[in-house]
């Protein structure tokens, strides 16, 4: 009885990190260079293109690889809302236009604050990093992102 209690417990666990592994390789990776007045500044980014990613977000991490965000990819262009909760980390959330423009910076977000940060206008696009990389680069509004090639697709959590 214990032997197969056992058994299946470790097909339950080999099925999980099978399910597990296979989600995590789908994180693609891009390049993500930033365009401000102090110069241009390259980071990677995971890239949030469905609900799901982007209802997880950053959430849970309690550290960045240095100069590594996350990128939220909508389908359309309007206000979004974000919030800290379940966020350990503070964070520099960025809202850019259709065009990869800065439209909004709300620097060094509360870790698991409720509080709704809101775009302040329509974007398409929102990057989050790790707090003090807006003040670190000079970031303002009407500054230029561009995304760059893949990086890789590799686990990332």
């Amino acid at each position: 009885m214990i032997r197969s209690i056992l058994g299946s417990f470790g097909i339950l666990v080999a099925l999980w990190a099978t399910l597990f592994s296979s989600w995590a390789s789908e994180v693609k990776v891009r390049e993500l260079d930033l365009v401000t007045a102090r110069g241009t500044y390259a980071f990677t980014v995971e890239l949030a293109e469905t609900p799901e990613a982007r209802g997880k977000g950053l959430m849970y991490r309690k550290s960045l690889p240095e100069n590594h965000g996350m990128l939220f990819i909508f389908e359309r262009t309007r206000d979004q809302l974000f919030w800290m909760k379940n966020t350990p980390l503070p964070l520099d959330i960025i809202f850019l236009t259709d065009d990869w423009r800065v439209h909004h910076v709300h620097e060094n977000a509360e870790p698991f604050s409720e509080s709704v940060i809101s775009s302040r206008g329509p974007v398409r696009y929102v990057v989050e990093f790790e707090a003090g990389m807006a003040a670190r680069t000079g970031l303002s509004r009407g500054d230029q992102f561009r995304l760059g090639v893949e990086v890789s697709e590799v686990p990332t959590r």
